[in-house]
């Protein structure tokens, strides 16, 4: 299954994780992605692969997973399983109400304030000093999506942050929004919503090696609802390669049919058997108490399982109410003729999808059975009987194929992953409509379709048309003919902008339909048309005039300059003139003067684009609005806190309780005994009395951390300076020896400075002998004053305290060492280079001399090696180093050696 799915992660681009979340009515199923990974499914606390969707406020705390599950039959109404179906639902929903009964859901259903869904009481809590706190569907789901998390970060160390959830097919925008509510309050991105039967579809593509056309049935019995869907699955050519291309058709599903459906005729056939016993009559019937119902169902899930398997099982429940035991065998065909009646809700959403896409079963070419509530046996063989000779079989895992589908999709949508390229065409179970309406008691109305049945999310749809009024936009969704509103959006300065004079705005909407955000007026803005008188410049011209009958001549002579630049253009060609009367001046022989040219104007068009202002009516449920999400992340933090001090609490007094115990036991050991005195004893006996009886008292169940802390930190510093006694008693004759060898070290290191390391500065020698001699002297009056003490009288100095000082010494000797060997100057490199040449010719004159030339050619050698030893002079030291550990003595140094 593995290697199919690593090979969707073709390269890691960045640095990202993202978690697929199958969040399921009883079981929640989790796959990670995380960089350089394969997808890893996430176990809970006791290694499962799966998680109960449950949570439990039980003993001041909050329990998940099977442990949440287990209190269902102590205290049902503390103890939530199978939340879904409350997710967007209104309270006042008889129809649902009545489904949590015939569960023996003991719940206490309160009214939310604002939408009026789900919100229940729990008692049995200590938050912010409440007994009893009102909790929100949304909240508690929030809890168990937050629960998730925390068990990646337990078991991968990674904080998640974006995920995608899956949901039933049939879900509407109000419980999707709910979830996604969920999400928000436990600190989780959703990148996006997919179905379950498509998440499973998607990881069946990733298997999928046929690259014909293909399609599938899929179909799917959780343990709430059973869901069917038809996809059509085909590799096509893109970018010369194949890609594989899958595209749902349509979906179909039944809520309160799958599993849990059966677990109930199951457990009420128990009921009615067990009231039928002869020690039950004149009693109440058991009917009447829902925890003996809750430990029923559970059994009935048990035994269900089994019947899957074999053909008949022993049923045996210890002490199931009034302290009576029930002993009862059922066979497989008893537990099928409850259900007989229900068989023929199995084709129904079969027959619904194939009428929905216009195809036959004879178009089909698999049929892929998944969910846990398709093992049971006569349900596979009635949907083998209706499907006749087409395959049916279980190829993916039917549990785990929805959360890989979902994890696959998250890689898919988020930045950080480059995956294998899989088209999904899917889009909402639905179709979606406009209706345009006037608000000025005007009769402007207009209706537009938006999305049809399964169009693609991401998909858009424009509108433009001209008015000139405010608007009120109304979104409809319509399935199986049945419309009703979903918003309304309210445009509101579409008037304002007519009133500036301008043109009729031509209106231009854009609505987008995502999984997560549903449909969404993606843009909306106006358009209009400006018309202005546009100035053109006139030019000014120079007149020599000779007479006064000159003057009162007009001047036609004009320059114009038509080069105005626009936005639309010219709107026309005409121009308007106006002349202006000139005011004559005192006669001259002769004037020159200027003539300025009439003004002259153009219409000229210009277009505006404004945004256009609006509010939304949402005429359905649409999760919490930003304050109720803020609101339920504090009371989220109240029981966090609560929590938290409570484990600090526990903690605290286990730890005193743990202590006391100690004491006690080791009190009259020997090794006590030295190490105290006598009133130290007597104290701390006296205080372990004093708290011994503290913790028994009706104090002690009200006490808060702080009060423990108080008397756990007093108990343990009577006791500190005794442990320290031991400690250092146990650990000093070792240290000792070590620290002396360490010092017998450093004072032969520093008798050999001179000679290993002449260039030191004197300054630099004298700080670590100085260091060096201190601590040898400190030490020997140390160990001296220790021989004098005993056991039960304080170290005269703690292994602690010689260390740093021992540190300190080796800190000055590597300051020393890290000195450098100055360069030699330039007059003593000259000085060697003559001291060589003389030398060699000196070697030259003895040549005759065979003898006196061998000690020459010696002499010569040596002389080569020199400039070698001078290079290697650094080195000296840790050659020094190695001479000395080589000729120390016999048996450990002593104190006394330095």
């Amino acid at each position: 299954m593995i290697k199919y799915l690593l090979i969707c992660l073709l390269a890691i681009v960045t640095n990202g994780t993202v978690l697929g979340i199958d969040f399921g009515s009883e079981f929640i199923k989790a796959v990670l992605i995380s960089p350089g990974k394969s997808f890893t499914i996430i176990e809970n606390t006791t290694s499962k692969r799966k998680t109960e969707n449950a949570i439990a406020f039980y003993n001041k705390e909050r329990l998940y997973e099977s442990d949440g599950v287990s209190k269902k039959s102590k205290s049902p109404k503390n103890t939530f399983t199978f939340l879904n179906k409350f997710l967007g639902a209104l309270a006042n929903d008889e129809k649902l109400v009545e489904i949590s009964r015939q569960s023996y859901e003991d719940f206490k259903i309160e009214i939310e304030e604002r939408e009026g869904t789900f919100a229940f009481e729990v008692d049995g809590v200590q938050v912010e000093g409440k007994d009893t706190m009102i909790v929100k569907v949304e909240e508690l789901a929030g809890m168990v999506l937050k629960f998730i998390a925390k068990l990646v970060d337990f078991n991968h160390q990674i904080q998640i942050k974006d995920v995608v959830l899956t949901v039933p097919s049939e879900w509407n925008i109000s419980q999707r929004s709910a979830l996604k509510s969920a999400a928000q309050l436990a600190e989780l991105e959703v990148l996006g919503i997919i179905n379950e039967n498509t998440a499973a579809a998607l990881y069946y593509a990733l298997e999928r090696s046929d690259e014909n056309k293909h399609t599938a049935l899929f179909y799917n019995i959780g343990s709430y609802n059973i869901q069917v869907s038809l996809v059509e699955f085909q590799a096509v050519d893109a970018q010369k390669k194949k890609v594989e291309t899958l595209r749902v058709l349509a979906d179909y599903s039944i809520p309160n049919a799958g599993g849990q459906s059966l677990d109930l005729l199951l457990a009420n056939h128990f009921a009615r058997e067990f009231d039928n016993q002869p020690s039950r009559k004149g009693k109440k019937s058991i009917f009447t108490n829902s925890k003996a119902m809750n430990k029923l169902l559970k059994a009935a899930n048990k035994y269900k399982e089994i019947l899957s398997a074999n053909k008949e099982t022993q049923v045996y429940l210890e002490g199931l109410i009034d302290g009576e035991d029930y002993t009862t065998s059922i066979q497989r065909s008893t537990f099928e003729s409850l259900f007989e009646n229900k068989l023929q809700q199995l084709t129904e959403p079969i027959n619904y999808v194939l009428e929905k896409c216009n195809k036959t079963k004879e178009d089909i070419n698999i049929v892929e059975l998944i969910g846990g509530g398709i093992r049971v046996p006569k349900i596979q063989q009635e949907l083998a009987n209706y499907f006749g000779s087409v395959e049916v079989g279980t190829h993916l895992n039917g549990d785990e194929s929805m959360a890989f589908g979902a994890a696959f999709h998250a890689a898919n949508l988020s930045h950080s992953f480059k995956v294998r390229p899989v088209q999904l065409t899917d889009g909402f179970s639905f179709s979606s409509s406009i209706e345009i309406n006037g608000v000025n008691d005007d009769d402007y109305h207009k209706e537009f379709s938006l999305f049809g049945y399964k169009k693609k999310y991401g998909s858009t749809r424009s509108l433009e048309f001209t008015y000139d009024k405010n608007l009120r936009l109304d979104i409809y969704v319509e399935k199986d003919g049945q419309k009703s509103k979903l918003m309304s959006y309210h445009l509101t300065n579409i008037t304002n902008a007519t009133e500036l004079n301008f043109s009729k705005p031509e209106i231009s909407l854009t609505f987008k339909s995502t999984s997560n955000e549903f449909i969404k007026l993606e843009s909306a803005e106006m358009k209009v048309e400006e018309i202005k008188l546009i100035e053109i410049k006139p030019n000014v011209t120079t007149t020599n005039t000779t007479s006064s009958q000159d003057k009162d001549k007009p001047t036609n002579k004009t320059e114009t300059n038509d080069n105005e630049n626009t936005e639309e253009g010219d709107l026309s060609e005409e121009t308007e003139k106006q002349q202006d009367e000139h005011q004559q001046s005192e006669e001259q022989p002769k004037v020159t003067e200027q003539v300025v040219q009439e003004p002259q104007f153009k219409k000229q068009k210009f277009i505006h684009t404004f945004p256009i202002n609006y509010t939304i009516t949402h005429h359905v449920v649409l999760g919490l609005n930003q304050q109720e999400i803020d609101d339920s992340k504090k009371i989220i933090k109240q029981f966090e806190t609560a929590e938290e001090n409570s484990r600090k609490l526990s903690e605290i007094k286990n730890k005193l309780e743990s202590l006391i115990y100690t004491v006690r036991e080791v009190k009259d050991a020997e090794y006590f005994q030295k190490a105290s005195t006598e009133t130290e004893r007597a104290e701390i006996l006296k205080t372990i009395e004093e708290h011994s009886e503290y913790l028994d008292s009706d104090e002690a169940w009200t006490a808060d951390f702080e009060k423990f802390n108080t008397k756990f930190t007093q108990l343990n510093n009577l006791l500190k300076p005794i442990q320290v006694r031991l400690d250092e008693a146990k650990a000093r004759p070792q240290f000792i020896n070590e620290t002396i060898t360490k010092l017998t070290d450093f004072h032969k290191k520093a008798n050999n400075l001179n000679q290993t390391m002449p260039w030191v500065p004197e300054e630099k020698k004298v700080k670590f002998l100085g260091h060096l001699a201190n601590t040898t002297d400190w030490l020997k009056s140390k160990l001296e004053e220790q021989e004098k003490r005993e056991l039960h009288q304080d170290p005269a100095f703690l292994i602690e305290e010689l260390k740093k000082k021992i540190d300190k010494v080796s800190e000055e000797y590597t300051k020393i060492k890290a000195i450098t060997k100055p360069r030699k100057t330039q007059e003593q490199k000259e000085e060697e280079k003559k001291k060589k040449e003389e030398k060699k010719q000196t070697k030259k004159d003895a040549e005759s001399d065979s003898k006196k030339g061998s000690k020459q050619q010696e002499q010569s050698q040596q002389d080569e090696k020199e400039e070698q030893q001078n290079q290697q002079q650094q080195q000296d030291e840790n050659f020094q180093d190695q001479q000395d550990s080589q000729t120390q003595g016999d048996g450990d140094p002593t104190i006394e050696d330095l």
